[in-house]
């Protein structure tokens, strides 16, 4: 089970992370939509990162 949290974790943070990066080396200014929904979605990923790490630590 902390597997599948963990990964949908990493890919929360993961791919805003990567869009928003592609996004400043191809010179444009990231839209304000894009970094408040992918601020949002890697803080969500933290979090629920933490939650599979302690499900982890737990043998779940």
């Amino acid at each position: 089970m902390s597997s599948i949290i963990l990964t949908a974790a990493g890919a929360m943070f993961a791919v805003p992370l990567v869009v928003m990066v592609a996004i400043a080396v191809a010179g444009a200014d990231i839209p304000s939509l894009i970094l408040w929904t992918g601020g949002w979605s890697m803080a969500l990923g933290v979090v629920a990162g933490g939650i599979g790490a302690v499900i982890a630590s737990a043998g779940g």
